[in-house]
């Protein structure tokens, strides 16, 4: 009965049967099991794991019970026993796409990226439909750098149900597929996903243009004094203007590396393609001349809602975590953090070692002011956010702090990317632990400002 229940969303009435199940003797294996899923759903991962242990005590031979477990040890950061777990489900269940593909996740996360590529590669051989199971191992193929068969699985996230910010293109629209285009046809790059994306891929504007190929694209407002200044488009549009228009031709903007070939070995774009506004540049310069020490700017989270996605990874860190530079080092810190996190500066420990215009910042909500910012500082320090691509475009130096289980365009080990020559990366050696990578920032500041 209570399995009928669940069945009906009456998760509720489901749970207080199998709790008195348990407490009058009666309660099966399923009984353990299926109560273990509703604490676990709940996020309540200690009565959860305790049931799932009592069920494997009654069948050893449930690959779900396993694959909770695994679950479970995941939150609790036990990747290499949450990986025994999934093995074990596996074993049981060799023909279960849901425990390759959340194995295969399990070792994504802990930064096993082959192990994680073979395990996403037989969730799609048992499923080869599924665009999301294609699209985890595109992004793991990325990841290791096998761009061809990574930017051609790529093309799933169009089809996928996750959110991923993608455009939706009219039926009347012709899709660009990297065919010659009449002359003076206009392309239409349609932006996509989050606003680092659309920075980090503009750059792609520049060798369609060499290549006589009249471009267009279609961002987010919020882009486009940025897109101005730096002659990627001197009339870009938004999408509800986009929308208005019939019988264009488009691509969406994360395809065109892929129509290009682009590999580490050929990137294409390499040098600085993202240039401040002059005029916006002389306001700050002038606001910032009075600073004595190096001004490093720094950023500390990233969109809320594209770490939720399923896409990426971790990407923040808490802004206390900067408190070994801000207190061992001769600097002075400008804060790039907008929205509700920006807050955190009052309050942190080290709130004295931030500029005294740092409120004039906060004020200035437009990337085209964040250039110019940036522009007049020594270095920033960033979590993987638009602020990196925003300062990596424009060749500033950059300092990017990276979770173990980094996202796809940062490779697995190198320091270095080939996206943006002027950064460098900041790897986590241990899952959610940044004293090692600051530590490493602030020898490479002593270094760096001898």
């Amino acid at each position: 009965m209570a399995a009928e229940l669940i069945k009906l969303n009456r998760i509720d009435d489901a749970r207080i049967i199998y709790q008195e199940l348990i407490q009058s003797g009666l309660a099966t294996y399923l009984s353990y099991a299926n109560l273990a899923m509703i604490y676990a759903q709940r996020n309540q991962v200690k009565k959860s794991l305790l049931l799932v242990l009592k069920a494997l005590q009654i069948n050893q031979n449930s690959s779900d019970a396993y694959n909770t477990l695994a679950s479970l040890l995941k939150k609790r950061g036990r990747y290499l026993d949450a990986i025994c777990c999934y093995k074990a489900a596996i074993k049981l269940d060799p023909e279960s796409l849901v425990f390759f593909s959340n194995l295969g996740y399990a070792y994504h996360e802990n930064g096993m990226i082959d192990n994680a590529i073979n395990s996403y590669r037989k969730a799609v051989l048992l499923r080869p439909e599924c665009p999301d199971l294609q699209m985890d191992l595109a992004l793991a193929e990325l990841l290791a750098s096998n761009c061809s068969k990574g930017w051609e699985r790529f093309e799933y996230r169009l089809q996928c149900q996750r959110d991923l910010g993608i455009p939706e293109a009219k039926s009347c629209w012709s899709r660009w597929t990297g065919q010659q285009l009449p002359y003076g046809k206009e392309l239409f790059l349609i932006g996509e996903q989050g606003l680092g994306d659309t920075l980090q891929f503009m750059r792609y504007v520049l060798p369609l243009r060499m290549a006589g190929i009249t471009t267009r694209i279609c961002a987010n407002e919020q882009l486009h004094s940025v897109i101005k200044s730096s002659g990627i488009d001197h009339a870009p549009v938004t999408p509800g203007q986009v929308e208005g228009m019939t019988g264009i031709t488009w691509v969406p903007l994360l395809s065109v590396p892929g129509l290009l070939g682009v590999t580490p070995n050929n990137p294409i774009v390499d040098k600085p393609y993202i240039v401040p506004d002059q005029i916006l540049l002389r306001k700050w310069r002038a606001i910032m001349s009075n600073e004595r020490r190096p001004i490093v700017a720094i950023n500390w989270k990233g969109n809320p809602k594209a770490e939720k996605s399923g896409m990426l990874f971790g990407r923040s860190l808490d802004l206390e975590c900067f408190e070994v530079l801000a207190k061992t080092l001769d600097l002075t810190l400008v804060s790039l953090q907008k929205g509700v996190n920006s807050d955190q500066v009052k309050s942190c420990s080290f709130s004295k070692r931030f500029v005294g215009f740092q409120s004039q910042v906060d004020e200035a909500m437009d990337l085209g002011e964040t250039a110019a910012v940036i522009a007049n500082c020594d270095l920033v320090i960033t979590c993987d956010t638009s602020v990196a691509h925003l300062s990596g475009g424009m060749g500033k130096l950059t300092y990017l702090l990276l979770h173990k289980s980094s996202d796809w365009r940062w490779g697995t080990e190198s320091n270095r990317t080939f996206w943006y020559d002027s950064v460098r990366l900041f790897r986590q050696q241990e899952l959610g632990s940044w004293e090692l990578p600051m530590l490493k920032v602030a020898s490479e500041i002593v270094h760096c400002f001898k």
